[in-house]
């Protein structure tokens, strides 16, 4: 049985501080053909970015958590293995986003965005090795979570008097599913041929739903019109793919 961990700290001039705390055990519960390891992860990211129209302070910090996997070896030739990554991820705004960190709310409010990043990962390999072949299958599973809450945006009026927009999201979520699959048969030893031949699939869909107030508005003269909408939609891709490939050693310099 192993354990290891690390906690740390750190601090942002004129920011909030952070703390991330990193742990895993390794279990072996039959020698040589079953073992677990469970691995945590704990971070809490202070920000620094202010909103004074908001009376926030920090905005963009985030709290995560995150853990996983199993491995079962009931043989020298077969093996499985399991894992699961279960991710929690609930912050104030995107700071990769340029319209999130600049978020005057519309329509005179001063909510501020918040969004979570939620997803939970499956995966399961299994193994068998053959005298001169290995055939390997693998199959992954991802659920993954964004609701938005409070997100407002404008775009600026052109001199011309062309209209520009303003809108304000009350509440959206994007939801996604992908189902991969991958079967691979490949050469083992040190033979002068080595080759491999496989298949791979995807399934992917993703689900949008967005509640909408959007104020279109014109210059000249200044005329406005509000509607409220809901813009919900789903998409769906499937793909696959075959591949191989082969070489041959001539001599062994």
């Amino acid at each position: 049985m192993a354990f290891d961990s690390d906690v740390a700290a750190l601090f942002t001039q004129d920011g909030a501080p952070s703390q991330r705390i990193n742990a895993v055990v390794n279990v072996p519960l039959i020698d040589n053909q079953l073992g677990l390891r469970v691995a945590g992860t704990y971070n809490h990211e202070g920000g620094w970015i202010d909103k004074p129209a908001a009376d926030r302070k920090d905005i963009d910090g985030q709290n995560r958590r995150c853990q996983g996997q199993g491995t079962v070896q009931p043989n020298l030739n077969f093996a499985v293995s399991v894992m699961a990554v279960v991710n929690r991820n609930d912050r104030s705004i995107d700071v990769s986003d340029q319209t999130a960190q600049d978020f005057t709310q519309a329509f005179r409010l001063t909510t501020t965005p918040r969004w979570k990043n939620d997803y939970d990962l499956y995966n399961l390999t299994l193994t068998y090795d053959f005298s001169s072949a290995r055939v390997l299958s693998t199959t992954s599973y991802l659920k993954a979570a964004t609701p938005i809450w409070n997100q407002g945006n404008s775009t600026p009026t052109t001199a011309s008097g062309a209209p520009f927009y303003v809108y304000y999201a009350p509440a959206q979520r994007i939801d996604d599913r992908v189902l991969t699959e991958e079967l691979r048969l490949t050469s083992i030893g040190s033979g002068p041929w080595q080759w491999t031949v496989g298949g791979f699939y995807r399934h992917y869909r993703d689900s949008f739903d967005n509640h909408l107030i959007i104020m279109t508005i014109w210059a000249r003269p200044v005329r406005y019109c509000r509607r409220r909408i809901r813009l919900p939609r789903t998409f769906c891709f499937k793909s696959w793919s075959a591949f191989g490939d082969a070489s041959y050693k001539l001599w062994d310099d």
